[in-house]
């Protein structure tokens, strides 16, 4: 037997700041479009890095094939993954992981694009009530770290958060999901 020993708490913490998993934002999607506006509040898509004089985040790059799918997996009641964001003491967030997601929650919100179902396009206000309101009222869920004026989390900090989640995992190829989507009746992935 060894007498090395990894302990929890030598890796437990990959932060110096406090992190809060799998908190709801206690907002619904709705609210991102009307109460923010009135309260002030803003949302950093891009997480500019002052030190490096970069952005985080890359551009909006979802497709509208993409976009709809997700509000479809909304509309079908199927999790989301959590976001990542950094909120600040003066009603600012920094999405550090889930621009496209948030992005594309408020764009089919705004009537900026439709989802496509069987081959179909609908807005936002061409859903039923039913509908409408599954996607106005989606929980957003995220893992939440709060920022200070007087303890500032850092550009180092926040790329570092920025890989832990974005990659740990081997991203599927589009042939291989292609091939995947391909073994179920067509009629059953126009929605995927």
């Amino acid at each position: 037997m060894s007498e090395k020993v990894l302990r929890l708490k030598d890796i437990e913490v990959p932060f110096k700041f406090k992190m809060n998993k799998r908190t709801s934002m206690v907002v619904y999607a709705v609210d991102l479009i009307t109460e923010w506006k009135t309260r002030n509040y803003t949302v950093d898509f891009d997480v500019y890095l002052p030190k490096y004089g970069v952005n985080l985040q890359r551009d909006f790059v979802w497709t509208e094939q993409q976009k709809s799918d997700l509000i479809i997996s909304i509309l079908k009641d199927i999790p989301i993954p959590p976001l990542s964001v950094i909120v600040h003491e003066h009603c600012q967030f920094q999405v550090i992981d889930g621009k496209q997601r948030l992005g594309a929650i408020m764009g089919f919100l705004k009537g900026e694009f439709p989802i496509i179902f069987n081959n179909e396009k609908y807005y936002i206000d061409d859903l039923d009530k039913d509908a409408k309101r599954r996607v106005q009222n989606y929980t957003i869920i995220a893992d939440i770290a709060y920022e200070y004026d007087d303890d500032l989390i850092s550009d180092d900090e926040k790329i570092q958060w920025f890989l832990y989640v974005n990659y740990s995992g081997t991203p599927q190829n589009s042939e291989y999901l292609s091939q995947i989507k391909n073994l179920l009746p067509h009629n059953e992935t126009s929605s995927i």
